[in-house]
């Protein structure tokens, strides 16, 4: 297996007060779902992510990331931590096999709508299911939500556990 590590910084500011980004991601899955050319932005802005023309600098980070891992369309990646599937979104759009875990139910009520075909539950990113194998296990949003180095350990514990080819953090 591989892992892969990425920073944080991908070049995306938000703009504006906590009440624009609250009013932006109530607009997001209020209405922005149902225009297809702007899904990628409603899903960032459903995660918090209100940025000056985010997706093409987001499309090319979910690139450099997926090359970085040598996998192409077919290969099935598990989101923990999947917020509104704003990174699975680009995959699942060019053949991938997307799926994750979020803790809130409004952004993967929002994944679902814009990747039907995906396998997204509500429930603890630390709950993951090694059980059940998928070939690219990633945590596209770090482990922020950890509350501590050994609740972040015994989550890229069952990562590892769950990937068949690379772990992505």
């Amino acid at each position: 297996q591989r892992v892969a590590v990425r920073q944080r910084d991908i070049g995306l500011h938000a703009h504006g007060s906590e009440t624009r980004a609250a009013d932006v991601r109530q607009q997001t899955v209020g209405g922005l779902l149902d225009q297809v050319e702007h899904l990628l932005e409603a899903l960032l802005a459903a995660e918090g992510s209100v940025a000056h023309d985010p997706e093409p600098a987001w499309r090319a980070f979910v690139e450099h990331v997926v090359e970085s891992l040598d996998v192409g369309p077919g290969t099935s990646i598990w989101d923990v931590g999947c917020g509104a599937g704003a990174f699975l979104y680009p995959l699942w759009e060019n053949g991938y096999v997307v799926g994750g875990v979020d803790d809130r139910t409004d952004r993967i009520a929002a994944a679902r709508a814009a990747m039907p075909q995906g396998h997204f539950m509500v429930g603890q990113p630390s709950g993951v299911d090694p059980a059940e194998p998928w070939d690219v296990v990633i945590a596209s949003r770090g482990f922020a939500a950890g509350a501590d180095l050994d609740q972040a350990r015994g989550l890229l514990a069952r990562m590892v556990a769950k990937a068949t080819h690379a772990v992505a953090v």
